[in-house]
């Protein structure tokens, strides 16, 4: 399973169109459009998925009830002394937030991790095996009955 950065229009009754963001974990593309219809069709009953692409996202630390999605991008040192690059989203309320959550998290499991950049992204929910959103559980367990 990796994670998908979906772009979606809704189209509220009465108002104007507004674009929305998700990170979708799923294991393909197709997987991930159905995950994100169903989620996005409880809530909305005019919309477009306008882009699905790679998320590039290795995790998410999720610290509580925060409300940002921060991007960080790191590097370290492996032990086998290869350079490593990791794309992290961290769910903060702040940038600078972001960025102790992410090396309290990291503190013990990375050597000497070193931030690159961190920038806010716009996605507003994630759909994953973690977070185990109800709009996930009710698409696992139609997609086990079609079966």
């Amino acid at each position: 399973m990796k994670y998908h950065h979906v772009k979606i229009k809704v189209m509220p009754h009465g108002e104007k169109e507004k674009a929305l963001e998700l990170l979708v974990m799923a294991e393909t593309f197709t997987d991930c459009e159905s995950i994100a219809n169903v989620y996005i069709g409880e809530q909305f009953n005019e919309f477009k998925i306008t882009d699905i692409k790679d998320a590039k996202v290795s995790r998410v630390i999720d610290n509580g009830e925060n409300e940002k999605y921060v991007m960080v991008t790191a590097s370290w040192i492996s032990i086998d002394d290869k350079p490593v690059k990791e794309n992290v989203i961290v769910i903060a309320d702040s940038v600078q937030e972001s960025i102790i959550i992410f090396d309290k998290q990291s503190s013990g499991m990375i050597n000497n991790p070193v931030v690159d950049s961190v920038k806010t992204t716009k996605i507003i929910d994630r759909i994953d095996n973690e977070s185990q959103s109800e709009m996930f559980k009710q698409f696992e367990v139609k997609k086990s009955t079609e079966e």
